[in-house]
């Protein structure tokens, strides 16, 4: 299938959700439906509202990578969170972008819903890791002025 198809099935389905499943086998969608362009699929079935809302989740995931990184004790640790909630949020973003045709096809998968084994392991680790870094506690002595100081 084509970048217009699933431009296609996304400008169809419009604003609203309206669950309809002899629409995959009209479109011949049915073998696809898990794969990078999930978020067609994701047009398709909940029209404009679900995809703002896929969107939306991201930008809290991204939101709270920022929090999280303001409140780490240590320079790598910010750099680290900084890293992970950039990372989100540019392949969901790419993603969307290749679904609706702003840019050639890149193979990145919508980060926690695309299927697949290795990126879906390697997203959840990440996840994993910013709440480590989340539950990170400052131990340096009593001193209750100090302050991260970060150069560059």
């Amino acid at each position: 299938h084509s970048q217009k198809d699933h431009l296609h099935h996304i400008h169809n389905r419009g604003l609203h959700y309206h669950h309809s499943h002899t629409r995959h086998r009209q479109y011949h969608l049915h073998h696809i439906r898990h794969t990078d362009f999930i978020y067609a699929i994701v047009g398709e079935e909940t029209g404009l509202i679900g995809t703002l809302f896929v969107l939306t989740l991201f930008m809290f995931i991204f939101q709270r990578g920022i929090h999280i990184a303001k409140e780490s004790p240590d320079i790598f640790g910010v750099m680290l969170a900084l890293g992970i909630s950039c990372s989100f949020i540019l392949y969901a973003f790419i993603n969307a972008a290749v679904v609706t045709n702003l840019v050639p096809t890149t193979g990145l998968a919508m980060p926690l819903i695309s299927y697949g084994g290795s990126g879906v392991v390697v997203h959840l680790a990440c996840l994993g890791i910013l709440l480590n870094i989340s539950q990170s506690k400052r131990s340096v002595g009593s001193d209750s002025n100090w302050r991260k100081r970060i150069y560059g």
